[in-house]
């Protein structure tokens, strides 16, 4: 791949994903784009900055951002946050609320969000409770993974035995590997939609009780850091939580309308 290339196909994942690709990323461009060219049944990745850049660019542009974008997740990931989040919503129940909303705002293939449901599942079983959460994501593949809510026995190998019982479903084994598949009462709780976090304002009105936007800030330019915190803070309820990854930080991102409390862990008004 000739600098040129890379260079234009840099400047294409910043402007249409809001994606800051680091020094040294050529070889993970340039895997990617290959299984593409392999795909569409091009020669070169002259030709494939040629039709991102042309009139049928659109529709691949889908799969170019799928491609360089990166999807790793686990069941409950980060654990702490969820057991922050069940304390929170625990607190507001006790309040009096009964209507919840929460928004995995990168949720990849699904594990985050089910997680959420797994954990606010067992706080609320039983309950007359009113609670759903939106889960959103770039990629379509992903997103067709985590609908599907099928998953093998080395991505559900570290949930605590009582969750893989209660809500995941072993499906008839075939030949291959062992495969689950989310409970339907669980998948019930969770809406999938495509998201590109760049383009905002975003079409949700809120408000949020809490939004899970984990180990995806870092991929973005500080522009599109900033119109993804501004619409955290406008969805989210006073006192409402934003969960993000804990290899990243608000910095001056942030309007200064969130305080943080924990380990990657913020309220937005100052709430406690």
């Amino acid at each position: 791949m000739t600098p040129d290339v890379y260079d234009g196909l840099v400047d294409l994942a910043q402007r249409l994903g809001g994606m800051s690709l680091k020094a040294g990323s050529e070889p993970l461009v340039a895997a990617r784009v290959a299984a593409r060219l392999r795909a569409l049944g091009l020669g070169s990745e002259a030709e494939y900055l040629e039709l991102l850049r042309g009139e049928r660019g659109s529709d691949e542009t889908v799969h170019f951002l799928d491609a360089i974008s990166t999807g790793f997740t686990a069941f409950f990931r980060e654990s702490e946050h969820l057991t922050d989040l069940v304390e929170r919503t625990r607190v507001a129940w006790s309040s009096g609320q009964r209507r919840f909303r929460f928004w995995s705002a990168a949720c990849s293939s699904g594990e985050e969000p089910y997680s959420m449901a797994m954990a606010l599942d067992t706080l609320f079983t039983g309950a007359d409770v009113d609670w759903k959460i939106l889960a959103t994501d770039l990629s379509v593949q992903r997103l067709d993974h985590a609908l599907a809510g099928r998953y093998g026995e080395a991505e559900v190998s570290a949930l605590d035995p009582l969750m893989r019982a209660a809500y995941l479903e072993p499906l008839p084994k075939g030949d291959g590997p062992a495969q689950y598949r989310v409970a339907a009462q669980l998948r019930a709780h969770v809406t999938f939609r495509r998201l590109n976090l760049v383009q905002v304002p975003y079409p949700m009105r809120g408000p949020m009780d809490a939004v899970f936007c984990r180990n995806v800030m870092f991929y973005f330019d500080a522009s599109a850091r900033r119109g993804l915190l501004a619409e955290a803070e406008r969805l989210l309820k006073p006192g409402g939580a934003l969960y993000i990854g804990t290899a990243e930080t608000l910095g001056n991102d942030s309007s200064g309308g969130f305080k943080r409390v924990g380990n990657a862990m913020f309220l937005r008004g100052g709430g406690r």
